[in-house]
């Protein structure tokens, strides 16, 4: 996925409103890629699962990075949701999950990536 949308505006604006599944009710929104990207991340550092987890979540930081990188709509979409921002301050410090440089790292370049833009 993050090799499709690279440079590809088209493509990045899509994944915005593609549903994942549809609803099982009328009233229920529809599951989103980027909100499900974030709570992988969580998930992945929730998880006692040594390296798998890290990986995994390092993994979803830089695809969340190559995703919002000169899309303002994504970017958006990311800091409509009040939890996302404290969560990547928290990678950053150390805070949340488990202390790996390199999640530490992706969230940074993430937020980077959103003060750019």
């Amino acid at each position: 996925l993050q090799h499709l949308i690279a440079g590809n505006a088209a493509a990045k604006q899509r994944l915005l409103s593609l549903p994942l599944e549809l609803p099982t009710r009328s009233i229920l929104s529809p599951d989103l890629l980027l909100p499900r990207c974030m709570r992988h991340v969580v998930d992945a550092l929730r998880i006692d699962s040594g390296d798998a987890g890290r990986v995994c979540a390092a993994v979803m930081l830089r695809l969340l990075v190559v995703w919002l990188q000169e899309c303002l709509p994504a970017i958006q979409s990311l800091l409509d949701n009040a939890s996302h921002l404290p969560l990547l301050v928290d990678l950053v410090t150390g805070r949340a999950g488990a202390s790996d440089p390199v999640v530490s790292g992706m969230a940074a370049l993430l937020l980077g990536v959103c003060l750019l833009y």
